[in-house]
């Protein structure tokens, strides 16, 4: 009896005619207002003990009633997550980079000393003769090792000097070198500064290398296989 009543009064879209719930105020497929309809009297049921309602049939043309029961929720696209911890760890690192970048191209402003090439005990108005002559006062001093770096300096561009090349010769020489330095001797490397000696025109080199020529040659007799090599290289 109480479906009978409801049904009196009924809840239509304007627009899609769609029979919506009376808590609906819009459409849910059209978005149209609800619209009231009174239903005409002759459709009232006869409600008396002898005539029962009959139950309504859905035919073709009736429109289903949408069930806002029914209807799944709409899902709410969810906020981007900011991961802090991910950003603080990359804001760090970025900082990190800056400061090592920073810190190299400062470094040699900071410390101008360091970023000079070493200073190799040259000066700009020193001559050949005069690296040659240094070489000896520490030949004379029992500084071999410096004196060898002077006179590769003054044979090597810019100086390019042909008797700093004997001079390296003897002290490579068994036959030229000091005695204390005899053990230290290296022929092949003598045989070698020899040969570039004459290459540029010290032709006074020639007597001393046909000293070491001999003692290479007695020494390859001996089965010296380094002198056999050097007498190979030098002496083709």
């Amino acid at each position: 009896m109480l479906d009978d009543i409801l049904l009196t009064r009924h809840l239509t879209c304007p627009r899609c005619e769609v029979r919506l719930g009376f808590e609906v105020n819009f459409c849910p497929y059209c978005g149209g207002a609800r619209e009231e309809r009174q239903r005409p009297a002759d459709a009232v049921p006869n409600l008396s003990p002898g005539n029962p309602p009959a139950t309504p049939s859905m035919s073709a043309t009736t429109k289903p009633i949408p069930m806002l029961a029914d209807q799944e929720p709409a899902e709410f696209e969810r906020a981007p997550v900011v991961h802090h911890r991910r950003l603080v760890i990359a804001v760090a690192a970025g900082c990190i980079v800056l400061a090592g970048a920073g810190g190299i191209t400062l470094w040699p402003r900071l410390n101008p000393s360091e970023s000079k090439p070493a200073d190799r005990s040259v000066g700009r108005s020193e001559t050949a003769e005069d690296l040659v002559r240094r070489a000896h006062e520490d030949i004379a001093a029992g500084r071999i090792s410096n004196a060898q770096v002077l006179l590769r300096q003054a044979k090597d561009y810019p100086y390019n000097y042909a008797p700093a090349l004997i001079e390296l010769a003897h002290l490579d020489d068994p036959n030229q070198c000091p005695p204390p330095y005899k053990d230290r001797a290296h022929p092949t490397m003598a045989a070698r500064y020899y040969r570039e000696a004459e290459a540029k025109g010290a032709m006074f080199a020639h007597e001393d290398r046909e000293k070491l020529r001999g003692l290479l040659e007695k020494r390859a007799d001996g089965g010296d296989y380094e002198a056999k090599a050097a007498l190979q290289a030098y002496w083709p």
